[in-house]
C-alpha cells in the first residue's frame, strides 16, 4: 500500500543551479534534498518549505508558472524589502556589473562612479559631468582605494551600456559614441536615471540594499576606506536573497584561459596548432563574431563546439542554417496568428536560435556560444542583418518574449518590447564553399574575424580518435574570458607591447590597398589593434604573428574579383607579406610575382598570409577569378 501523489512538471528556463538552491536562507534545517556542496541527496520526497520557495522565486528569474507566483504573493516574506521587485532587479544588475580589466586585475571604475552618482542623487544634485559634485566624489572614492581616476569619462559613459542610465546632451538627445569615448564627448552632458532606480536610491529603507550590492565588488578593507569618504556606506546591507550564494572569483587571464582550452581540446582527441588556438580565442575575445572557413571535415565545427562545451555544456547551441532562410524570422521568430491572444498580447513563434539568445540575455554573468552551421547556405545579409546591427549599435533588437505556464511564448507584459543584443553572446559561423552556397558581402566580413582551416599531409595521423565533448573550463577563467571580451576599452588599457609598430605597418598596408580601391576603414583598423592586444595577452607577443593573423583574417577575405582587377592587388599584398614593406613604386620596377618569390631572403615574413596569396594567385590565373574561399 502506498500514497498517490498528483504532480505537475514545469521546465524552468533558465534552470536554477543546484548550488543556488542549496544556499537559500529559508531552507528547513533538515529534511531537504540538498547538501552543503549543492549536490542532491538520495531519496524520493522532501519537505521544501513555502518560505524557501518564496525566496527562490524572488531571487532567480525564470519562467515560474503564473499560478505559483500568484500563490506566493500571499506568503509573508522574511524581509520587508524582499518583495520589492524594482529593488531586486536593481540589486541583481549591480552585482552582475561588468568591470574593466587592466594588467589581469579587475578594476572597479564603474562601481566607483555608481557610488559617486548615488551620493550625488541622495544629496539632491543633478548628475552631470563636470557640473556639480559628481567628479569630486568619484575622485575621492577612487583615491581611497588607490584607483586611477584620470579617465572619469570611461565609467561615466559606459554605465549606459550596463543599463543604469543614459547620457543626455544639451539638446536632450541620448549620447551615442562610436569607438573609444573621450572627455570631449561627455563634457556638458548629464545623466538620466530611470525613475524606479531613483526610488531605490532615495528611499531610506531600500538604499542600504543598493549599497550592499555595490559592496560585493570590494574587499572589506577597501570598503572601510570608502566609508571614511562617505559615512553613509556604513549602512550597507548585503541583500538577504543573495547572502550565502556561491561567489566565483573572476580571473581575467586570457593566456591561462587559452591554455586551459588547448588542453581540453587534446583531452577531447582533437589536435590543433597552439598558434591557431590562440588566434581563435583572441578573435572571439576581440569581436564576438567569427567565421570559420575551409575544407569540409577539417575541424571547423568541432573547435567551435568544444569551445562552447568549455564555456559550459548548457551554454552552447548548434543551429543548422537552411537554404529557405530569407529574412530575420529565421532567427528572431514572429507573431503566431494561429494562437489565441492573451491580455492583448499575441503568441510568438520562437525558433531555437531566439530561445538560446534570450537565455543568454537573461544570464549575463556567463558567456554563451551560438554556432550557425553552414552559414552561407542562405544569403547571410538577409537573415543576419538585424543581428549585425544589434551587435554593432547596441540598439534593442531581440523580441522580449517569455515562455508562459501553458507552454506559449508571449511578449513580457511589463518591460520593453525588445532587448539589446546580449554582449555575453558569441556567434561562430561555419562555411563551406560549393555551387549551393553564397558569397559574403564586405559588410559581413568587416564585422568578423575569418579563420581558414587547412589539413596538411602530416596532420593525417593514424591514431586519431573520434572526438568527445570536453569538460567545462574553470569557472573563474570562463568568467574572466567574458570580462575581457565585454570590456570595450580592454585593448586601450592593455595594448600590444609593440602597438606603434603594428599601427605603422597597418597604415602601410592601407596605403597599398588604397591604390586599388580595396582600402579598409576605421572599424578594421581599430579591431585589428584590439585583436593584436588579445593575441599578445593569449601568449603570442610577436609583431609578425599578429600582422600575419590580421592580414589573413581581416584583409584577404575582402579580396575577390577578376584577374584584371585582382592580380595587381595580390602582387602588392604578396610583396608586403613577403618583405613586410610596401612594394616599390618607381617606374620600370619589375612586378612582384607571388608564385616566384626571390630566393635567399629567409622566406616570407608573414608565412600564412603569403601562402594564401600564392593560392589565390594560382586560382586567379587558372580560372580568371579568385576569392578568399577556395
Amino acid at each position: 500500500m502506498g500514497y498517490l501523489v498528483r504532480s505537475e512538471y514545469y521546465l524552468l528556463d533558465p534552470p536554477i543551479p543546484r548550488d543556488v538552491v542549496a544556499s537559500l536562507q529559508n531552507l528547513p534545517t533538515v529534511d531537504h534534498p540538498f547538501n552543503k556542496a549543492g549536490g542532491v541527496k538520495e531519496g524520493y520526497l522532501y519537505r521544501f518549505g513555502l518560505e524557501a520557495l518564496k525566496e527562490l522565486a524572488n531571487r532567480f528569474e525564470t519562467n515560474w508558472p503564473s499560478w505559483l507566483l500568484d500563490y506566493l504573493r500571499t506568503i509573508p516574506s522574511p524581509s520587508g524589502a524582499f518583495d520589492n521587485q524594482m529593488l531586486r532587479q536593481f540589486v541583481d544588475e549591480i552585482t552582475r556589473l561588468r568591470t574593466a580589466v587592466l594588467g589581469e586585475q579587475r578594476m572597479r571604475y564603474r562601481p566607483l562612479m555608481l557610488l559617486a552618482a548615488i551620493r550625488t542623487v541622495v544629496e539632491g544634485f543633478d548628475v552631470a559631468f563636470e557640473q556639480g559634485p559628481l567628479l569630486e566624489y568619484y575622485e575621492q572614492l577612487a583615491a581611497a582605494i588607490g584607483a586611477d581616476s584620470s579617465r572619469p569619462e570611461y565609467p561615466y559613459y559606459h554605465l549606459s551600456g550596463d543599463g543604469f542610465w543614459n547620457v543626455i546632451t544639451d539638446d536632450g538627445q541620448r549620447l551615442v559614441v562610436r569607438g573609444t569615448v573621450s572627455r570631449r564627448h561627455v563634457v556638458g552632458t548629464r545623466v538620466q536615471i530611470a525613475e524606479n532606480r531613483i526610488e531605490c536610491i532615495t528611499n531610506d529603507q531600500l538604499r542600504p540594499y543598493v549599497l550592499g550590492a555595490i559592496r560585493t565588488h570590494f574587499e572589506s578593507d577597501e570598503w572601510s576606506r570608502l566609508m571614511d569618504v562617505w559615512s553613509e556606506l556604513s549602512k550597507a546591507v548585503y541583500p538577504p536573497w543573495l547572502s550565502g550564494a556561491t561567489r566565483i572569483v573572476v580571473r581575467p587571464d586570457l593566456k591561462a584561459a587559452t591554455m586551459a582550452f588547448a588542453r581540453a581540446l587534446e583531452e577531447s582527441h582533437l589536435r590543433y596548432d597552439l598558434g591557431f588556438v590562440r588566434s581563435f580565442a583572441a578573435s572571439l575575445a576581440a569581436k564576438p563574431f567569427a567565421i570559420l572557413t575551409g575544407l569540409s571535415g577539417s575541424g571547423k565545427t568541432q573547435i567551435a563546439l568544444q569551445f562552447g562545451n568549455w564555456l559550459g555544456h548548457e551554454r552552447v547551441k548548434l543551429v543548422a542554417v537552411r537554404p529557405d532562410w530569407t529574412g530575420s524570422d529565421a532567427l528572431f521568430g514572429y507573431e503566431d496568428a494561429l494562437q489565441e491572444t492573451k491580455d492583448g498580447r499575441r503568441a510568438w513563434y520562437v525558433p531555437p536560435a531566439l530561445e538560446f539568445m534570450l537565455k543568454a540575455a537573461r544570464d549575463p554573468e556567463w558567456p554563451y556560444l551560438l554556432i550557425l552551421d553552414e552559414m552561407n547556405l542562405a544569403h547571410v545579409e538577409r537573415y543576419f542583418a538585424d543581428v549585425l546591427s544589434g551587435m554593432e549599435s547596441g540598439a534593442p533588437c531581440l523580441p522580449n518574449v517569455a515562455l508562459e505556464g501553458n507552454g506559449v511564448w508571449r511578449v513580457v507584459p511589463e518591460g520593453p518590447r525588445e532587448l539589446r543584443f546580449p554582449p555575453n553572446l558569441f556567434i561562430v559561423g561555419t562555411v563551406n564553399v560549393d555551387e549551393t552556397t553564397y558569397m559574403f558581402s564586405p559588410k559581413v566580413l568587416d564585422r568578423a574575424n575569418t579563420l581558414e582551416f587547412r589539413v596538411s599531409t602530416d596532420d593525417l595521423a593514424d591514431d586519431l580518435r573520434r572526438p568527445v565533448p570536453c569538460e567545462p573550463g574553470p569557472a573563474e577563467l570562463v568568467k574572466g574570458f567574458l570580462a575581457i571580451a565585454t570590456d570595450p576599452d580592454w585593448h586601450v588599457n592593455n595594448p600590444h607591447p609593440q602597438k606603434e609598430e603594428i599601427s605603422s605597418r597597418l597604415r602601410d598596408l592601407h596605403r597599398i590597398l588604397s591604390q586599388f580601391g580595396f582600402e579598409f576603414g576605421h572599424r578594421v583598423f581599430r579591431e585589428s589593434l584590439r585583436f593584436a592586444a588579445m593575441l599578445a595577452a593569449a601568449g603570442e607577443p610577436s609583431v609578425e604573428a599578429a600582422l600575419d593573423a590580421i592580414v589573413m583574417q581581416k584583409i584577404l577575405p575582402r579580396l575577390h574579383g577578376n584577374r584584371r582587377r585582382l592580380e595587381p592587388v595580390l602582387e602588392a599584398v604578396g610583396y608586403f607579406a613577403f618583405s613586410l614593406e610596401a612594394p616599390p613604386s618607381r617606374a620600370g620596377e619589375t612586378r612582384f610575382d607571388p608564385l616566384n618569390p626571390p630566393d635567399g631572403q629567409g622566406g616570407p615574413r608573414l608565412p600564412r598570409s603569403f601562402a594564401k596569396v600564392q593560392r589565390m594567385t594560382a586560382n586567379l590565373r587558372a580560372n580568371q577569378f579568385a576569392s578568399f574561399a577556395e
